[in-house]
Order: structure tokens, then sequence, then C-alpha cells
């Protein structure tokens, strides 16, 4: 279907303008093509191995590019429909862990929605997230951290300061924090993240553990033992009681427990023989 649509219509008959109008179908041809992506793409996440995973998206991101070339064609640079495949196609590298491009294609995109004159927040949002994750993930922690900010400002001032998504923001922003080594910061944002994670989830929800163990190591790093142990028991309790003794996740807090009763002990002993 691609190699027809390419021989009937060639891209690079349309290429010569910078923006066609008239052209509906060309238009209508780069949104099919980028169904034919996405349909490429769930078949690389169900493929068989990880070789066939890797050919499928290969080929998904050769055609979110071709479905790029002809919207373009024909709906211009700053159109909402180009946007949105360039978010599938910045995720689609990040898969691929090709970060630069990933970031390229989330960049274009986070910049075409704010060219919009009635702006989706939710999907920029959505997209400044994603972007903050692949720097992140590419070693890039300023970039990563002001790009959480961005996000959970928009958030702050177009929905609820105590939302989920405000609180999953502000946990990822610790995270960033915690890899710059400032724990100070991460503290606060965990903090902050774990607040509003009980009042909206309960006390006995997944995702609260997930913070409550987050806290926790932040202040093992910071030797601040009591602390640690009390975030990493409430996790450990929710844990435990969510998927039983012998969950991973359980195991692992478990281990970090008796680190710090090991670093405790240590400190206590430390203190004893001073004369």
């Amino acid at each position: 279907l691609v190699k027809c649509i390419q021989e009937h219509y060639p891209i690079k008959k349309y290429r010569k303008a910078s923006f066609i109008q008239g052209e509906s179908n060309i238009g209508e041809i780069g949104r099919a093509l980028h169904l034919i992506a996405a349909y490429i793409d769930e078949a690389a996440s169900a493929g068989p191995n990880d070789k066939n995973q890797s050919e499928y998206s290969l080929n998904a991101v050769k055609i979110y590019k071709l479905s790029l070339d002809y919207k373009i064609a024909a709906l211009g640079n700053d159109h909402s429909s180009v946007g949105h495949t360039y978010r599938y196609l910045g995720h689609k590298y990040s898969n691929l862990r090709k970060y630069q491009e990933a970031i390229d294609a989330y960049s274009e995109c986070t910049r075409i929605s704010w060219a919009q004159s009635k702006i989706d927040f939710t999907h920029l949002v959505v997209t400044l997230n994603s972007l903050g994750l692949i720097y992140s993930m590419a070693g890039l922690l300023e970039e990563s951290i002001d790009t959480y900010h961005e996000s959970l400002a928009i958030q702050k001032v177009q929905f609820s300061k105590t939302s989920l998504q405000v609180a999953e923001t502000l946990n990822s922003i610790g995270i960033i924090y915690n890899m710059m080594d400032n724990t100070v910061l991460a503290l606060k944002s965990y903090t902050e993240s774990l607040s509003i994670m009980i009042t909206k989830l309960g006390n006995d929800h997944k995702d609260v553990a997930d913070i409550y163990l987050n806290r926790g190591l932040a202040h093992k790093r910071e030797r601040d033992y009591e602390s640690a142990m009390n975030d990493l028991q409430q996790a450990l309790r929710i844990l435990k009681n969510k998927f039983g003794e012998g969950n991973e996740e359980v195991a692992r807090i478990l281990h970090h427990i008796n680190v710090i009763s090991v670093e405790e002990i240590k400190k206590e002993h430390s203190h004893e023989e001073k004369p």
C-alpha cells in the first residue's frame, strides 16, 4: 500500500511547494500513512522477538516520516496534525533509544502546540513530560528539570494544583533532582507529590507506595535513617498487602531496610567508641 501511494503520489512532486492549497487528498494520504505506521507500531509491540520488534519499529519510523512529508506538503509546518505525527515519531525514537531524534521530534511537537490559536494543554503537558523523560534518559538533566518545571507551571495554571498529573510530575521532578544529587529539592518534590497522592488515592495505593519508596531512599542518601525507615515501612506495608511476601518490590524494600538497620548499628557503635 505504501509503495502504491509513493508511485501514484510521489512526494517529490509536492515538496516543490511550501504549502499546497486544494490538495486535500495529499493531506489525507499523510493521515493514512500515519495510521499504517501506527498499525506497524502495534505489531512491533506484539512481535515474537527483539529482532522482529526492531525491524517493525524501524519500518514504523520510515512511514511516520513519510506521513510527515505529505502532511507538511498539504497542511504546512504548523498544523496540529503534523504535531500529532511528530509526537508518535518521538515515542518511536525513544523506544529505539535514539534520544536526539526523539528530542528533536518532541521539541517540534511542542513548538507546533504553542503555535495553535487554541492550545490543547492536555496534549502539550503529555509532550513536555515525554520530552523531560527523554532528556533524562540522554543524561541531559538540566534540560530535563527545566522541561518538567515548564509542564508543572502549565498544569498549575490550566488544571488543578492538586491533580494526580501534578503529583506525577512532581514525583518525576524529585527523581531528576535525586539524579542531580540535589536531595533537598528531591525531598521537597516527593513530599508535595505524596501529599496530593494520599489525598486523591488514599494511603494504600501502589502509586503512594512508589513515592514513599522514592522519598525513603532520598532520606537514606541523606543518612536520615529514622525518616528513611518510616517511609520504607509505609511502602512495605502497602506492597505486602497488595502483592504478598514474594513480590520483587517487597524484597527490594526489605533489602534497603536491612541495610539501614546495619548502618544504624554502625552509627550507634561509633558514638559508643568516642571518649
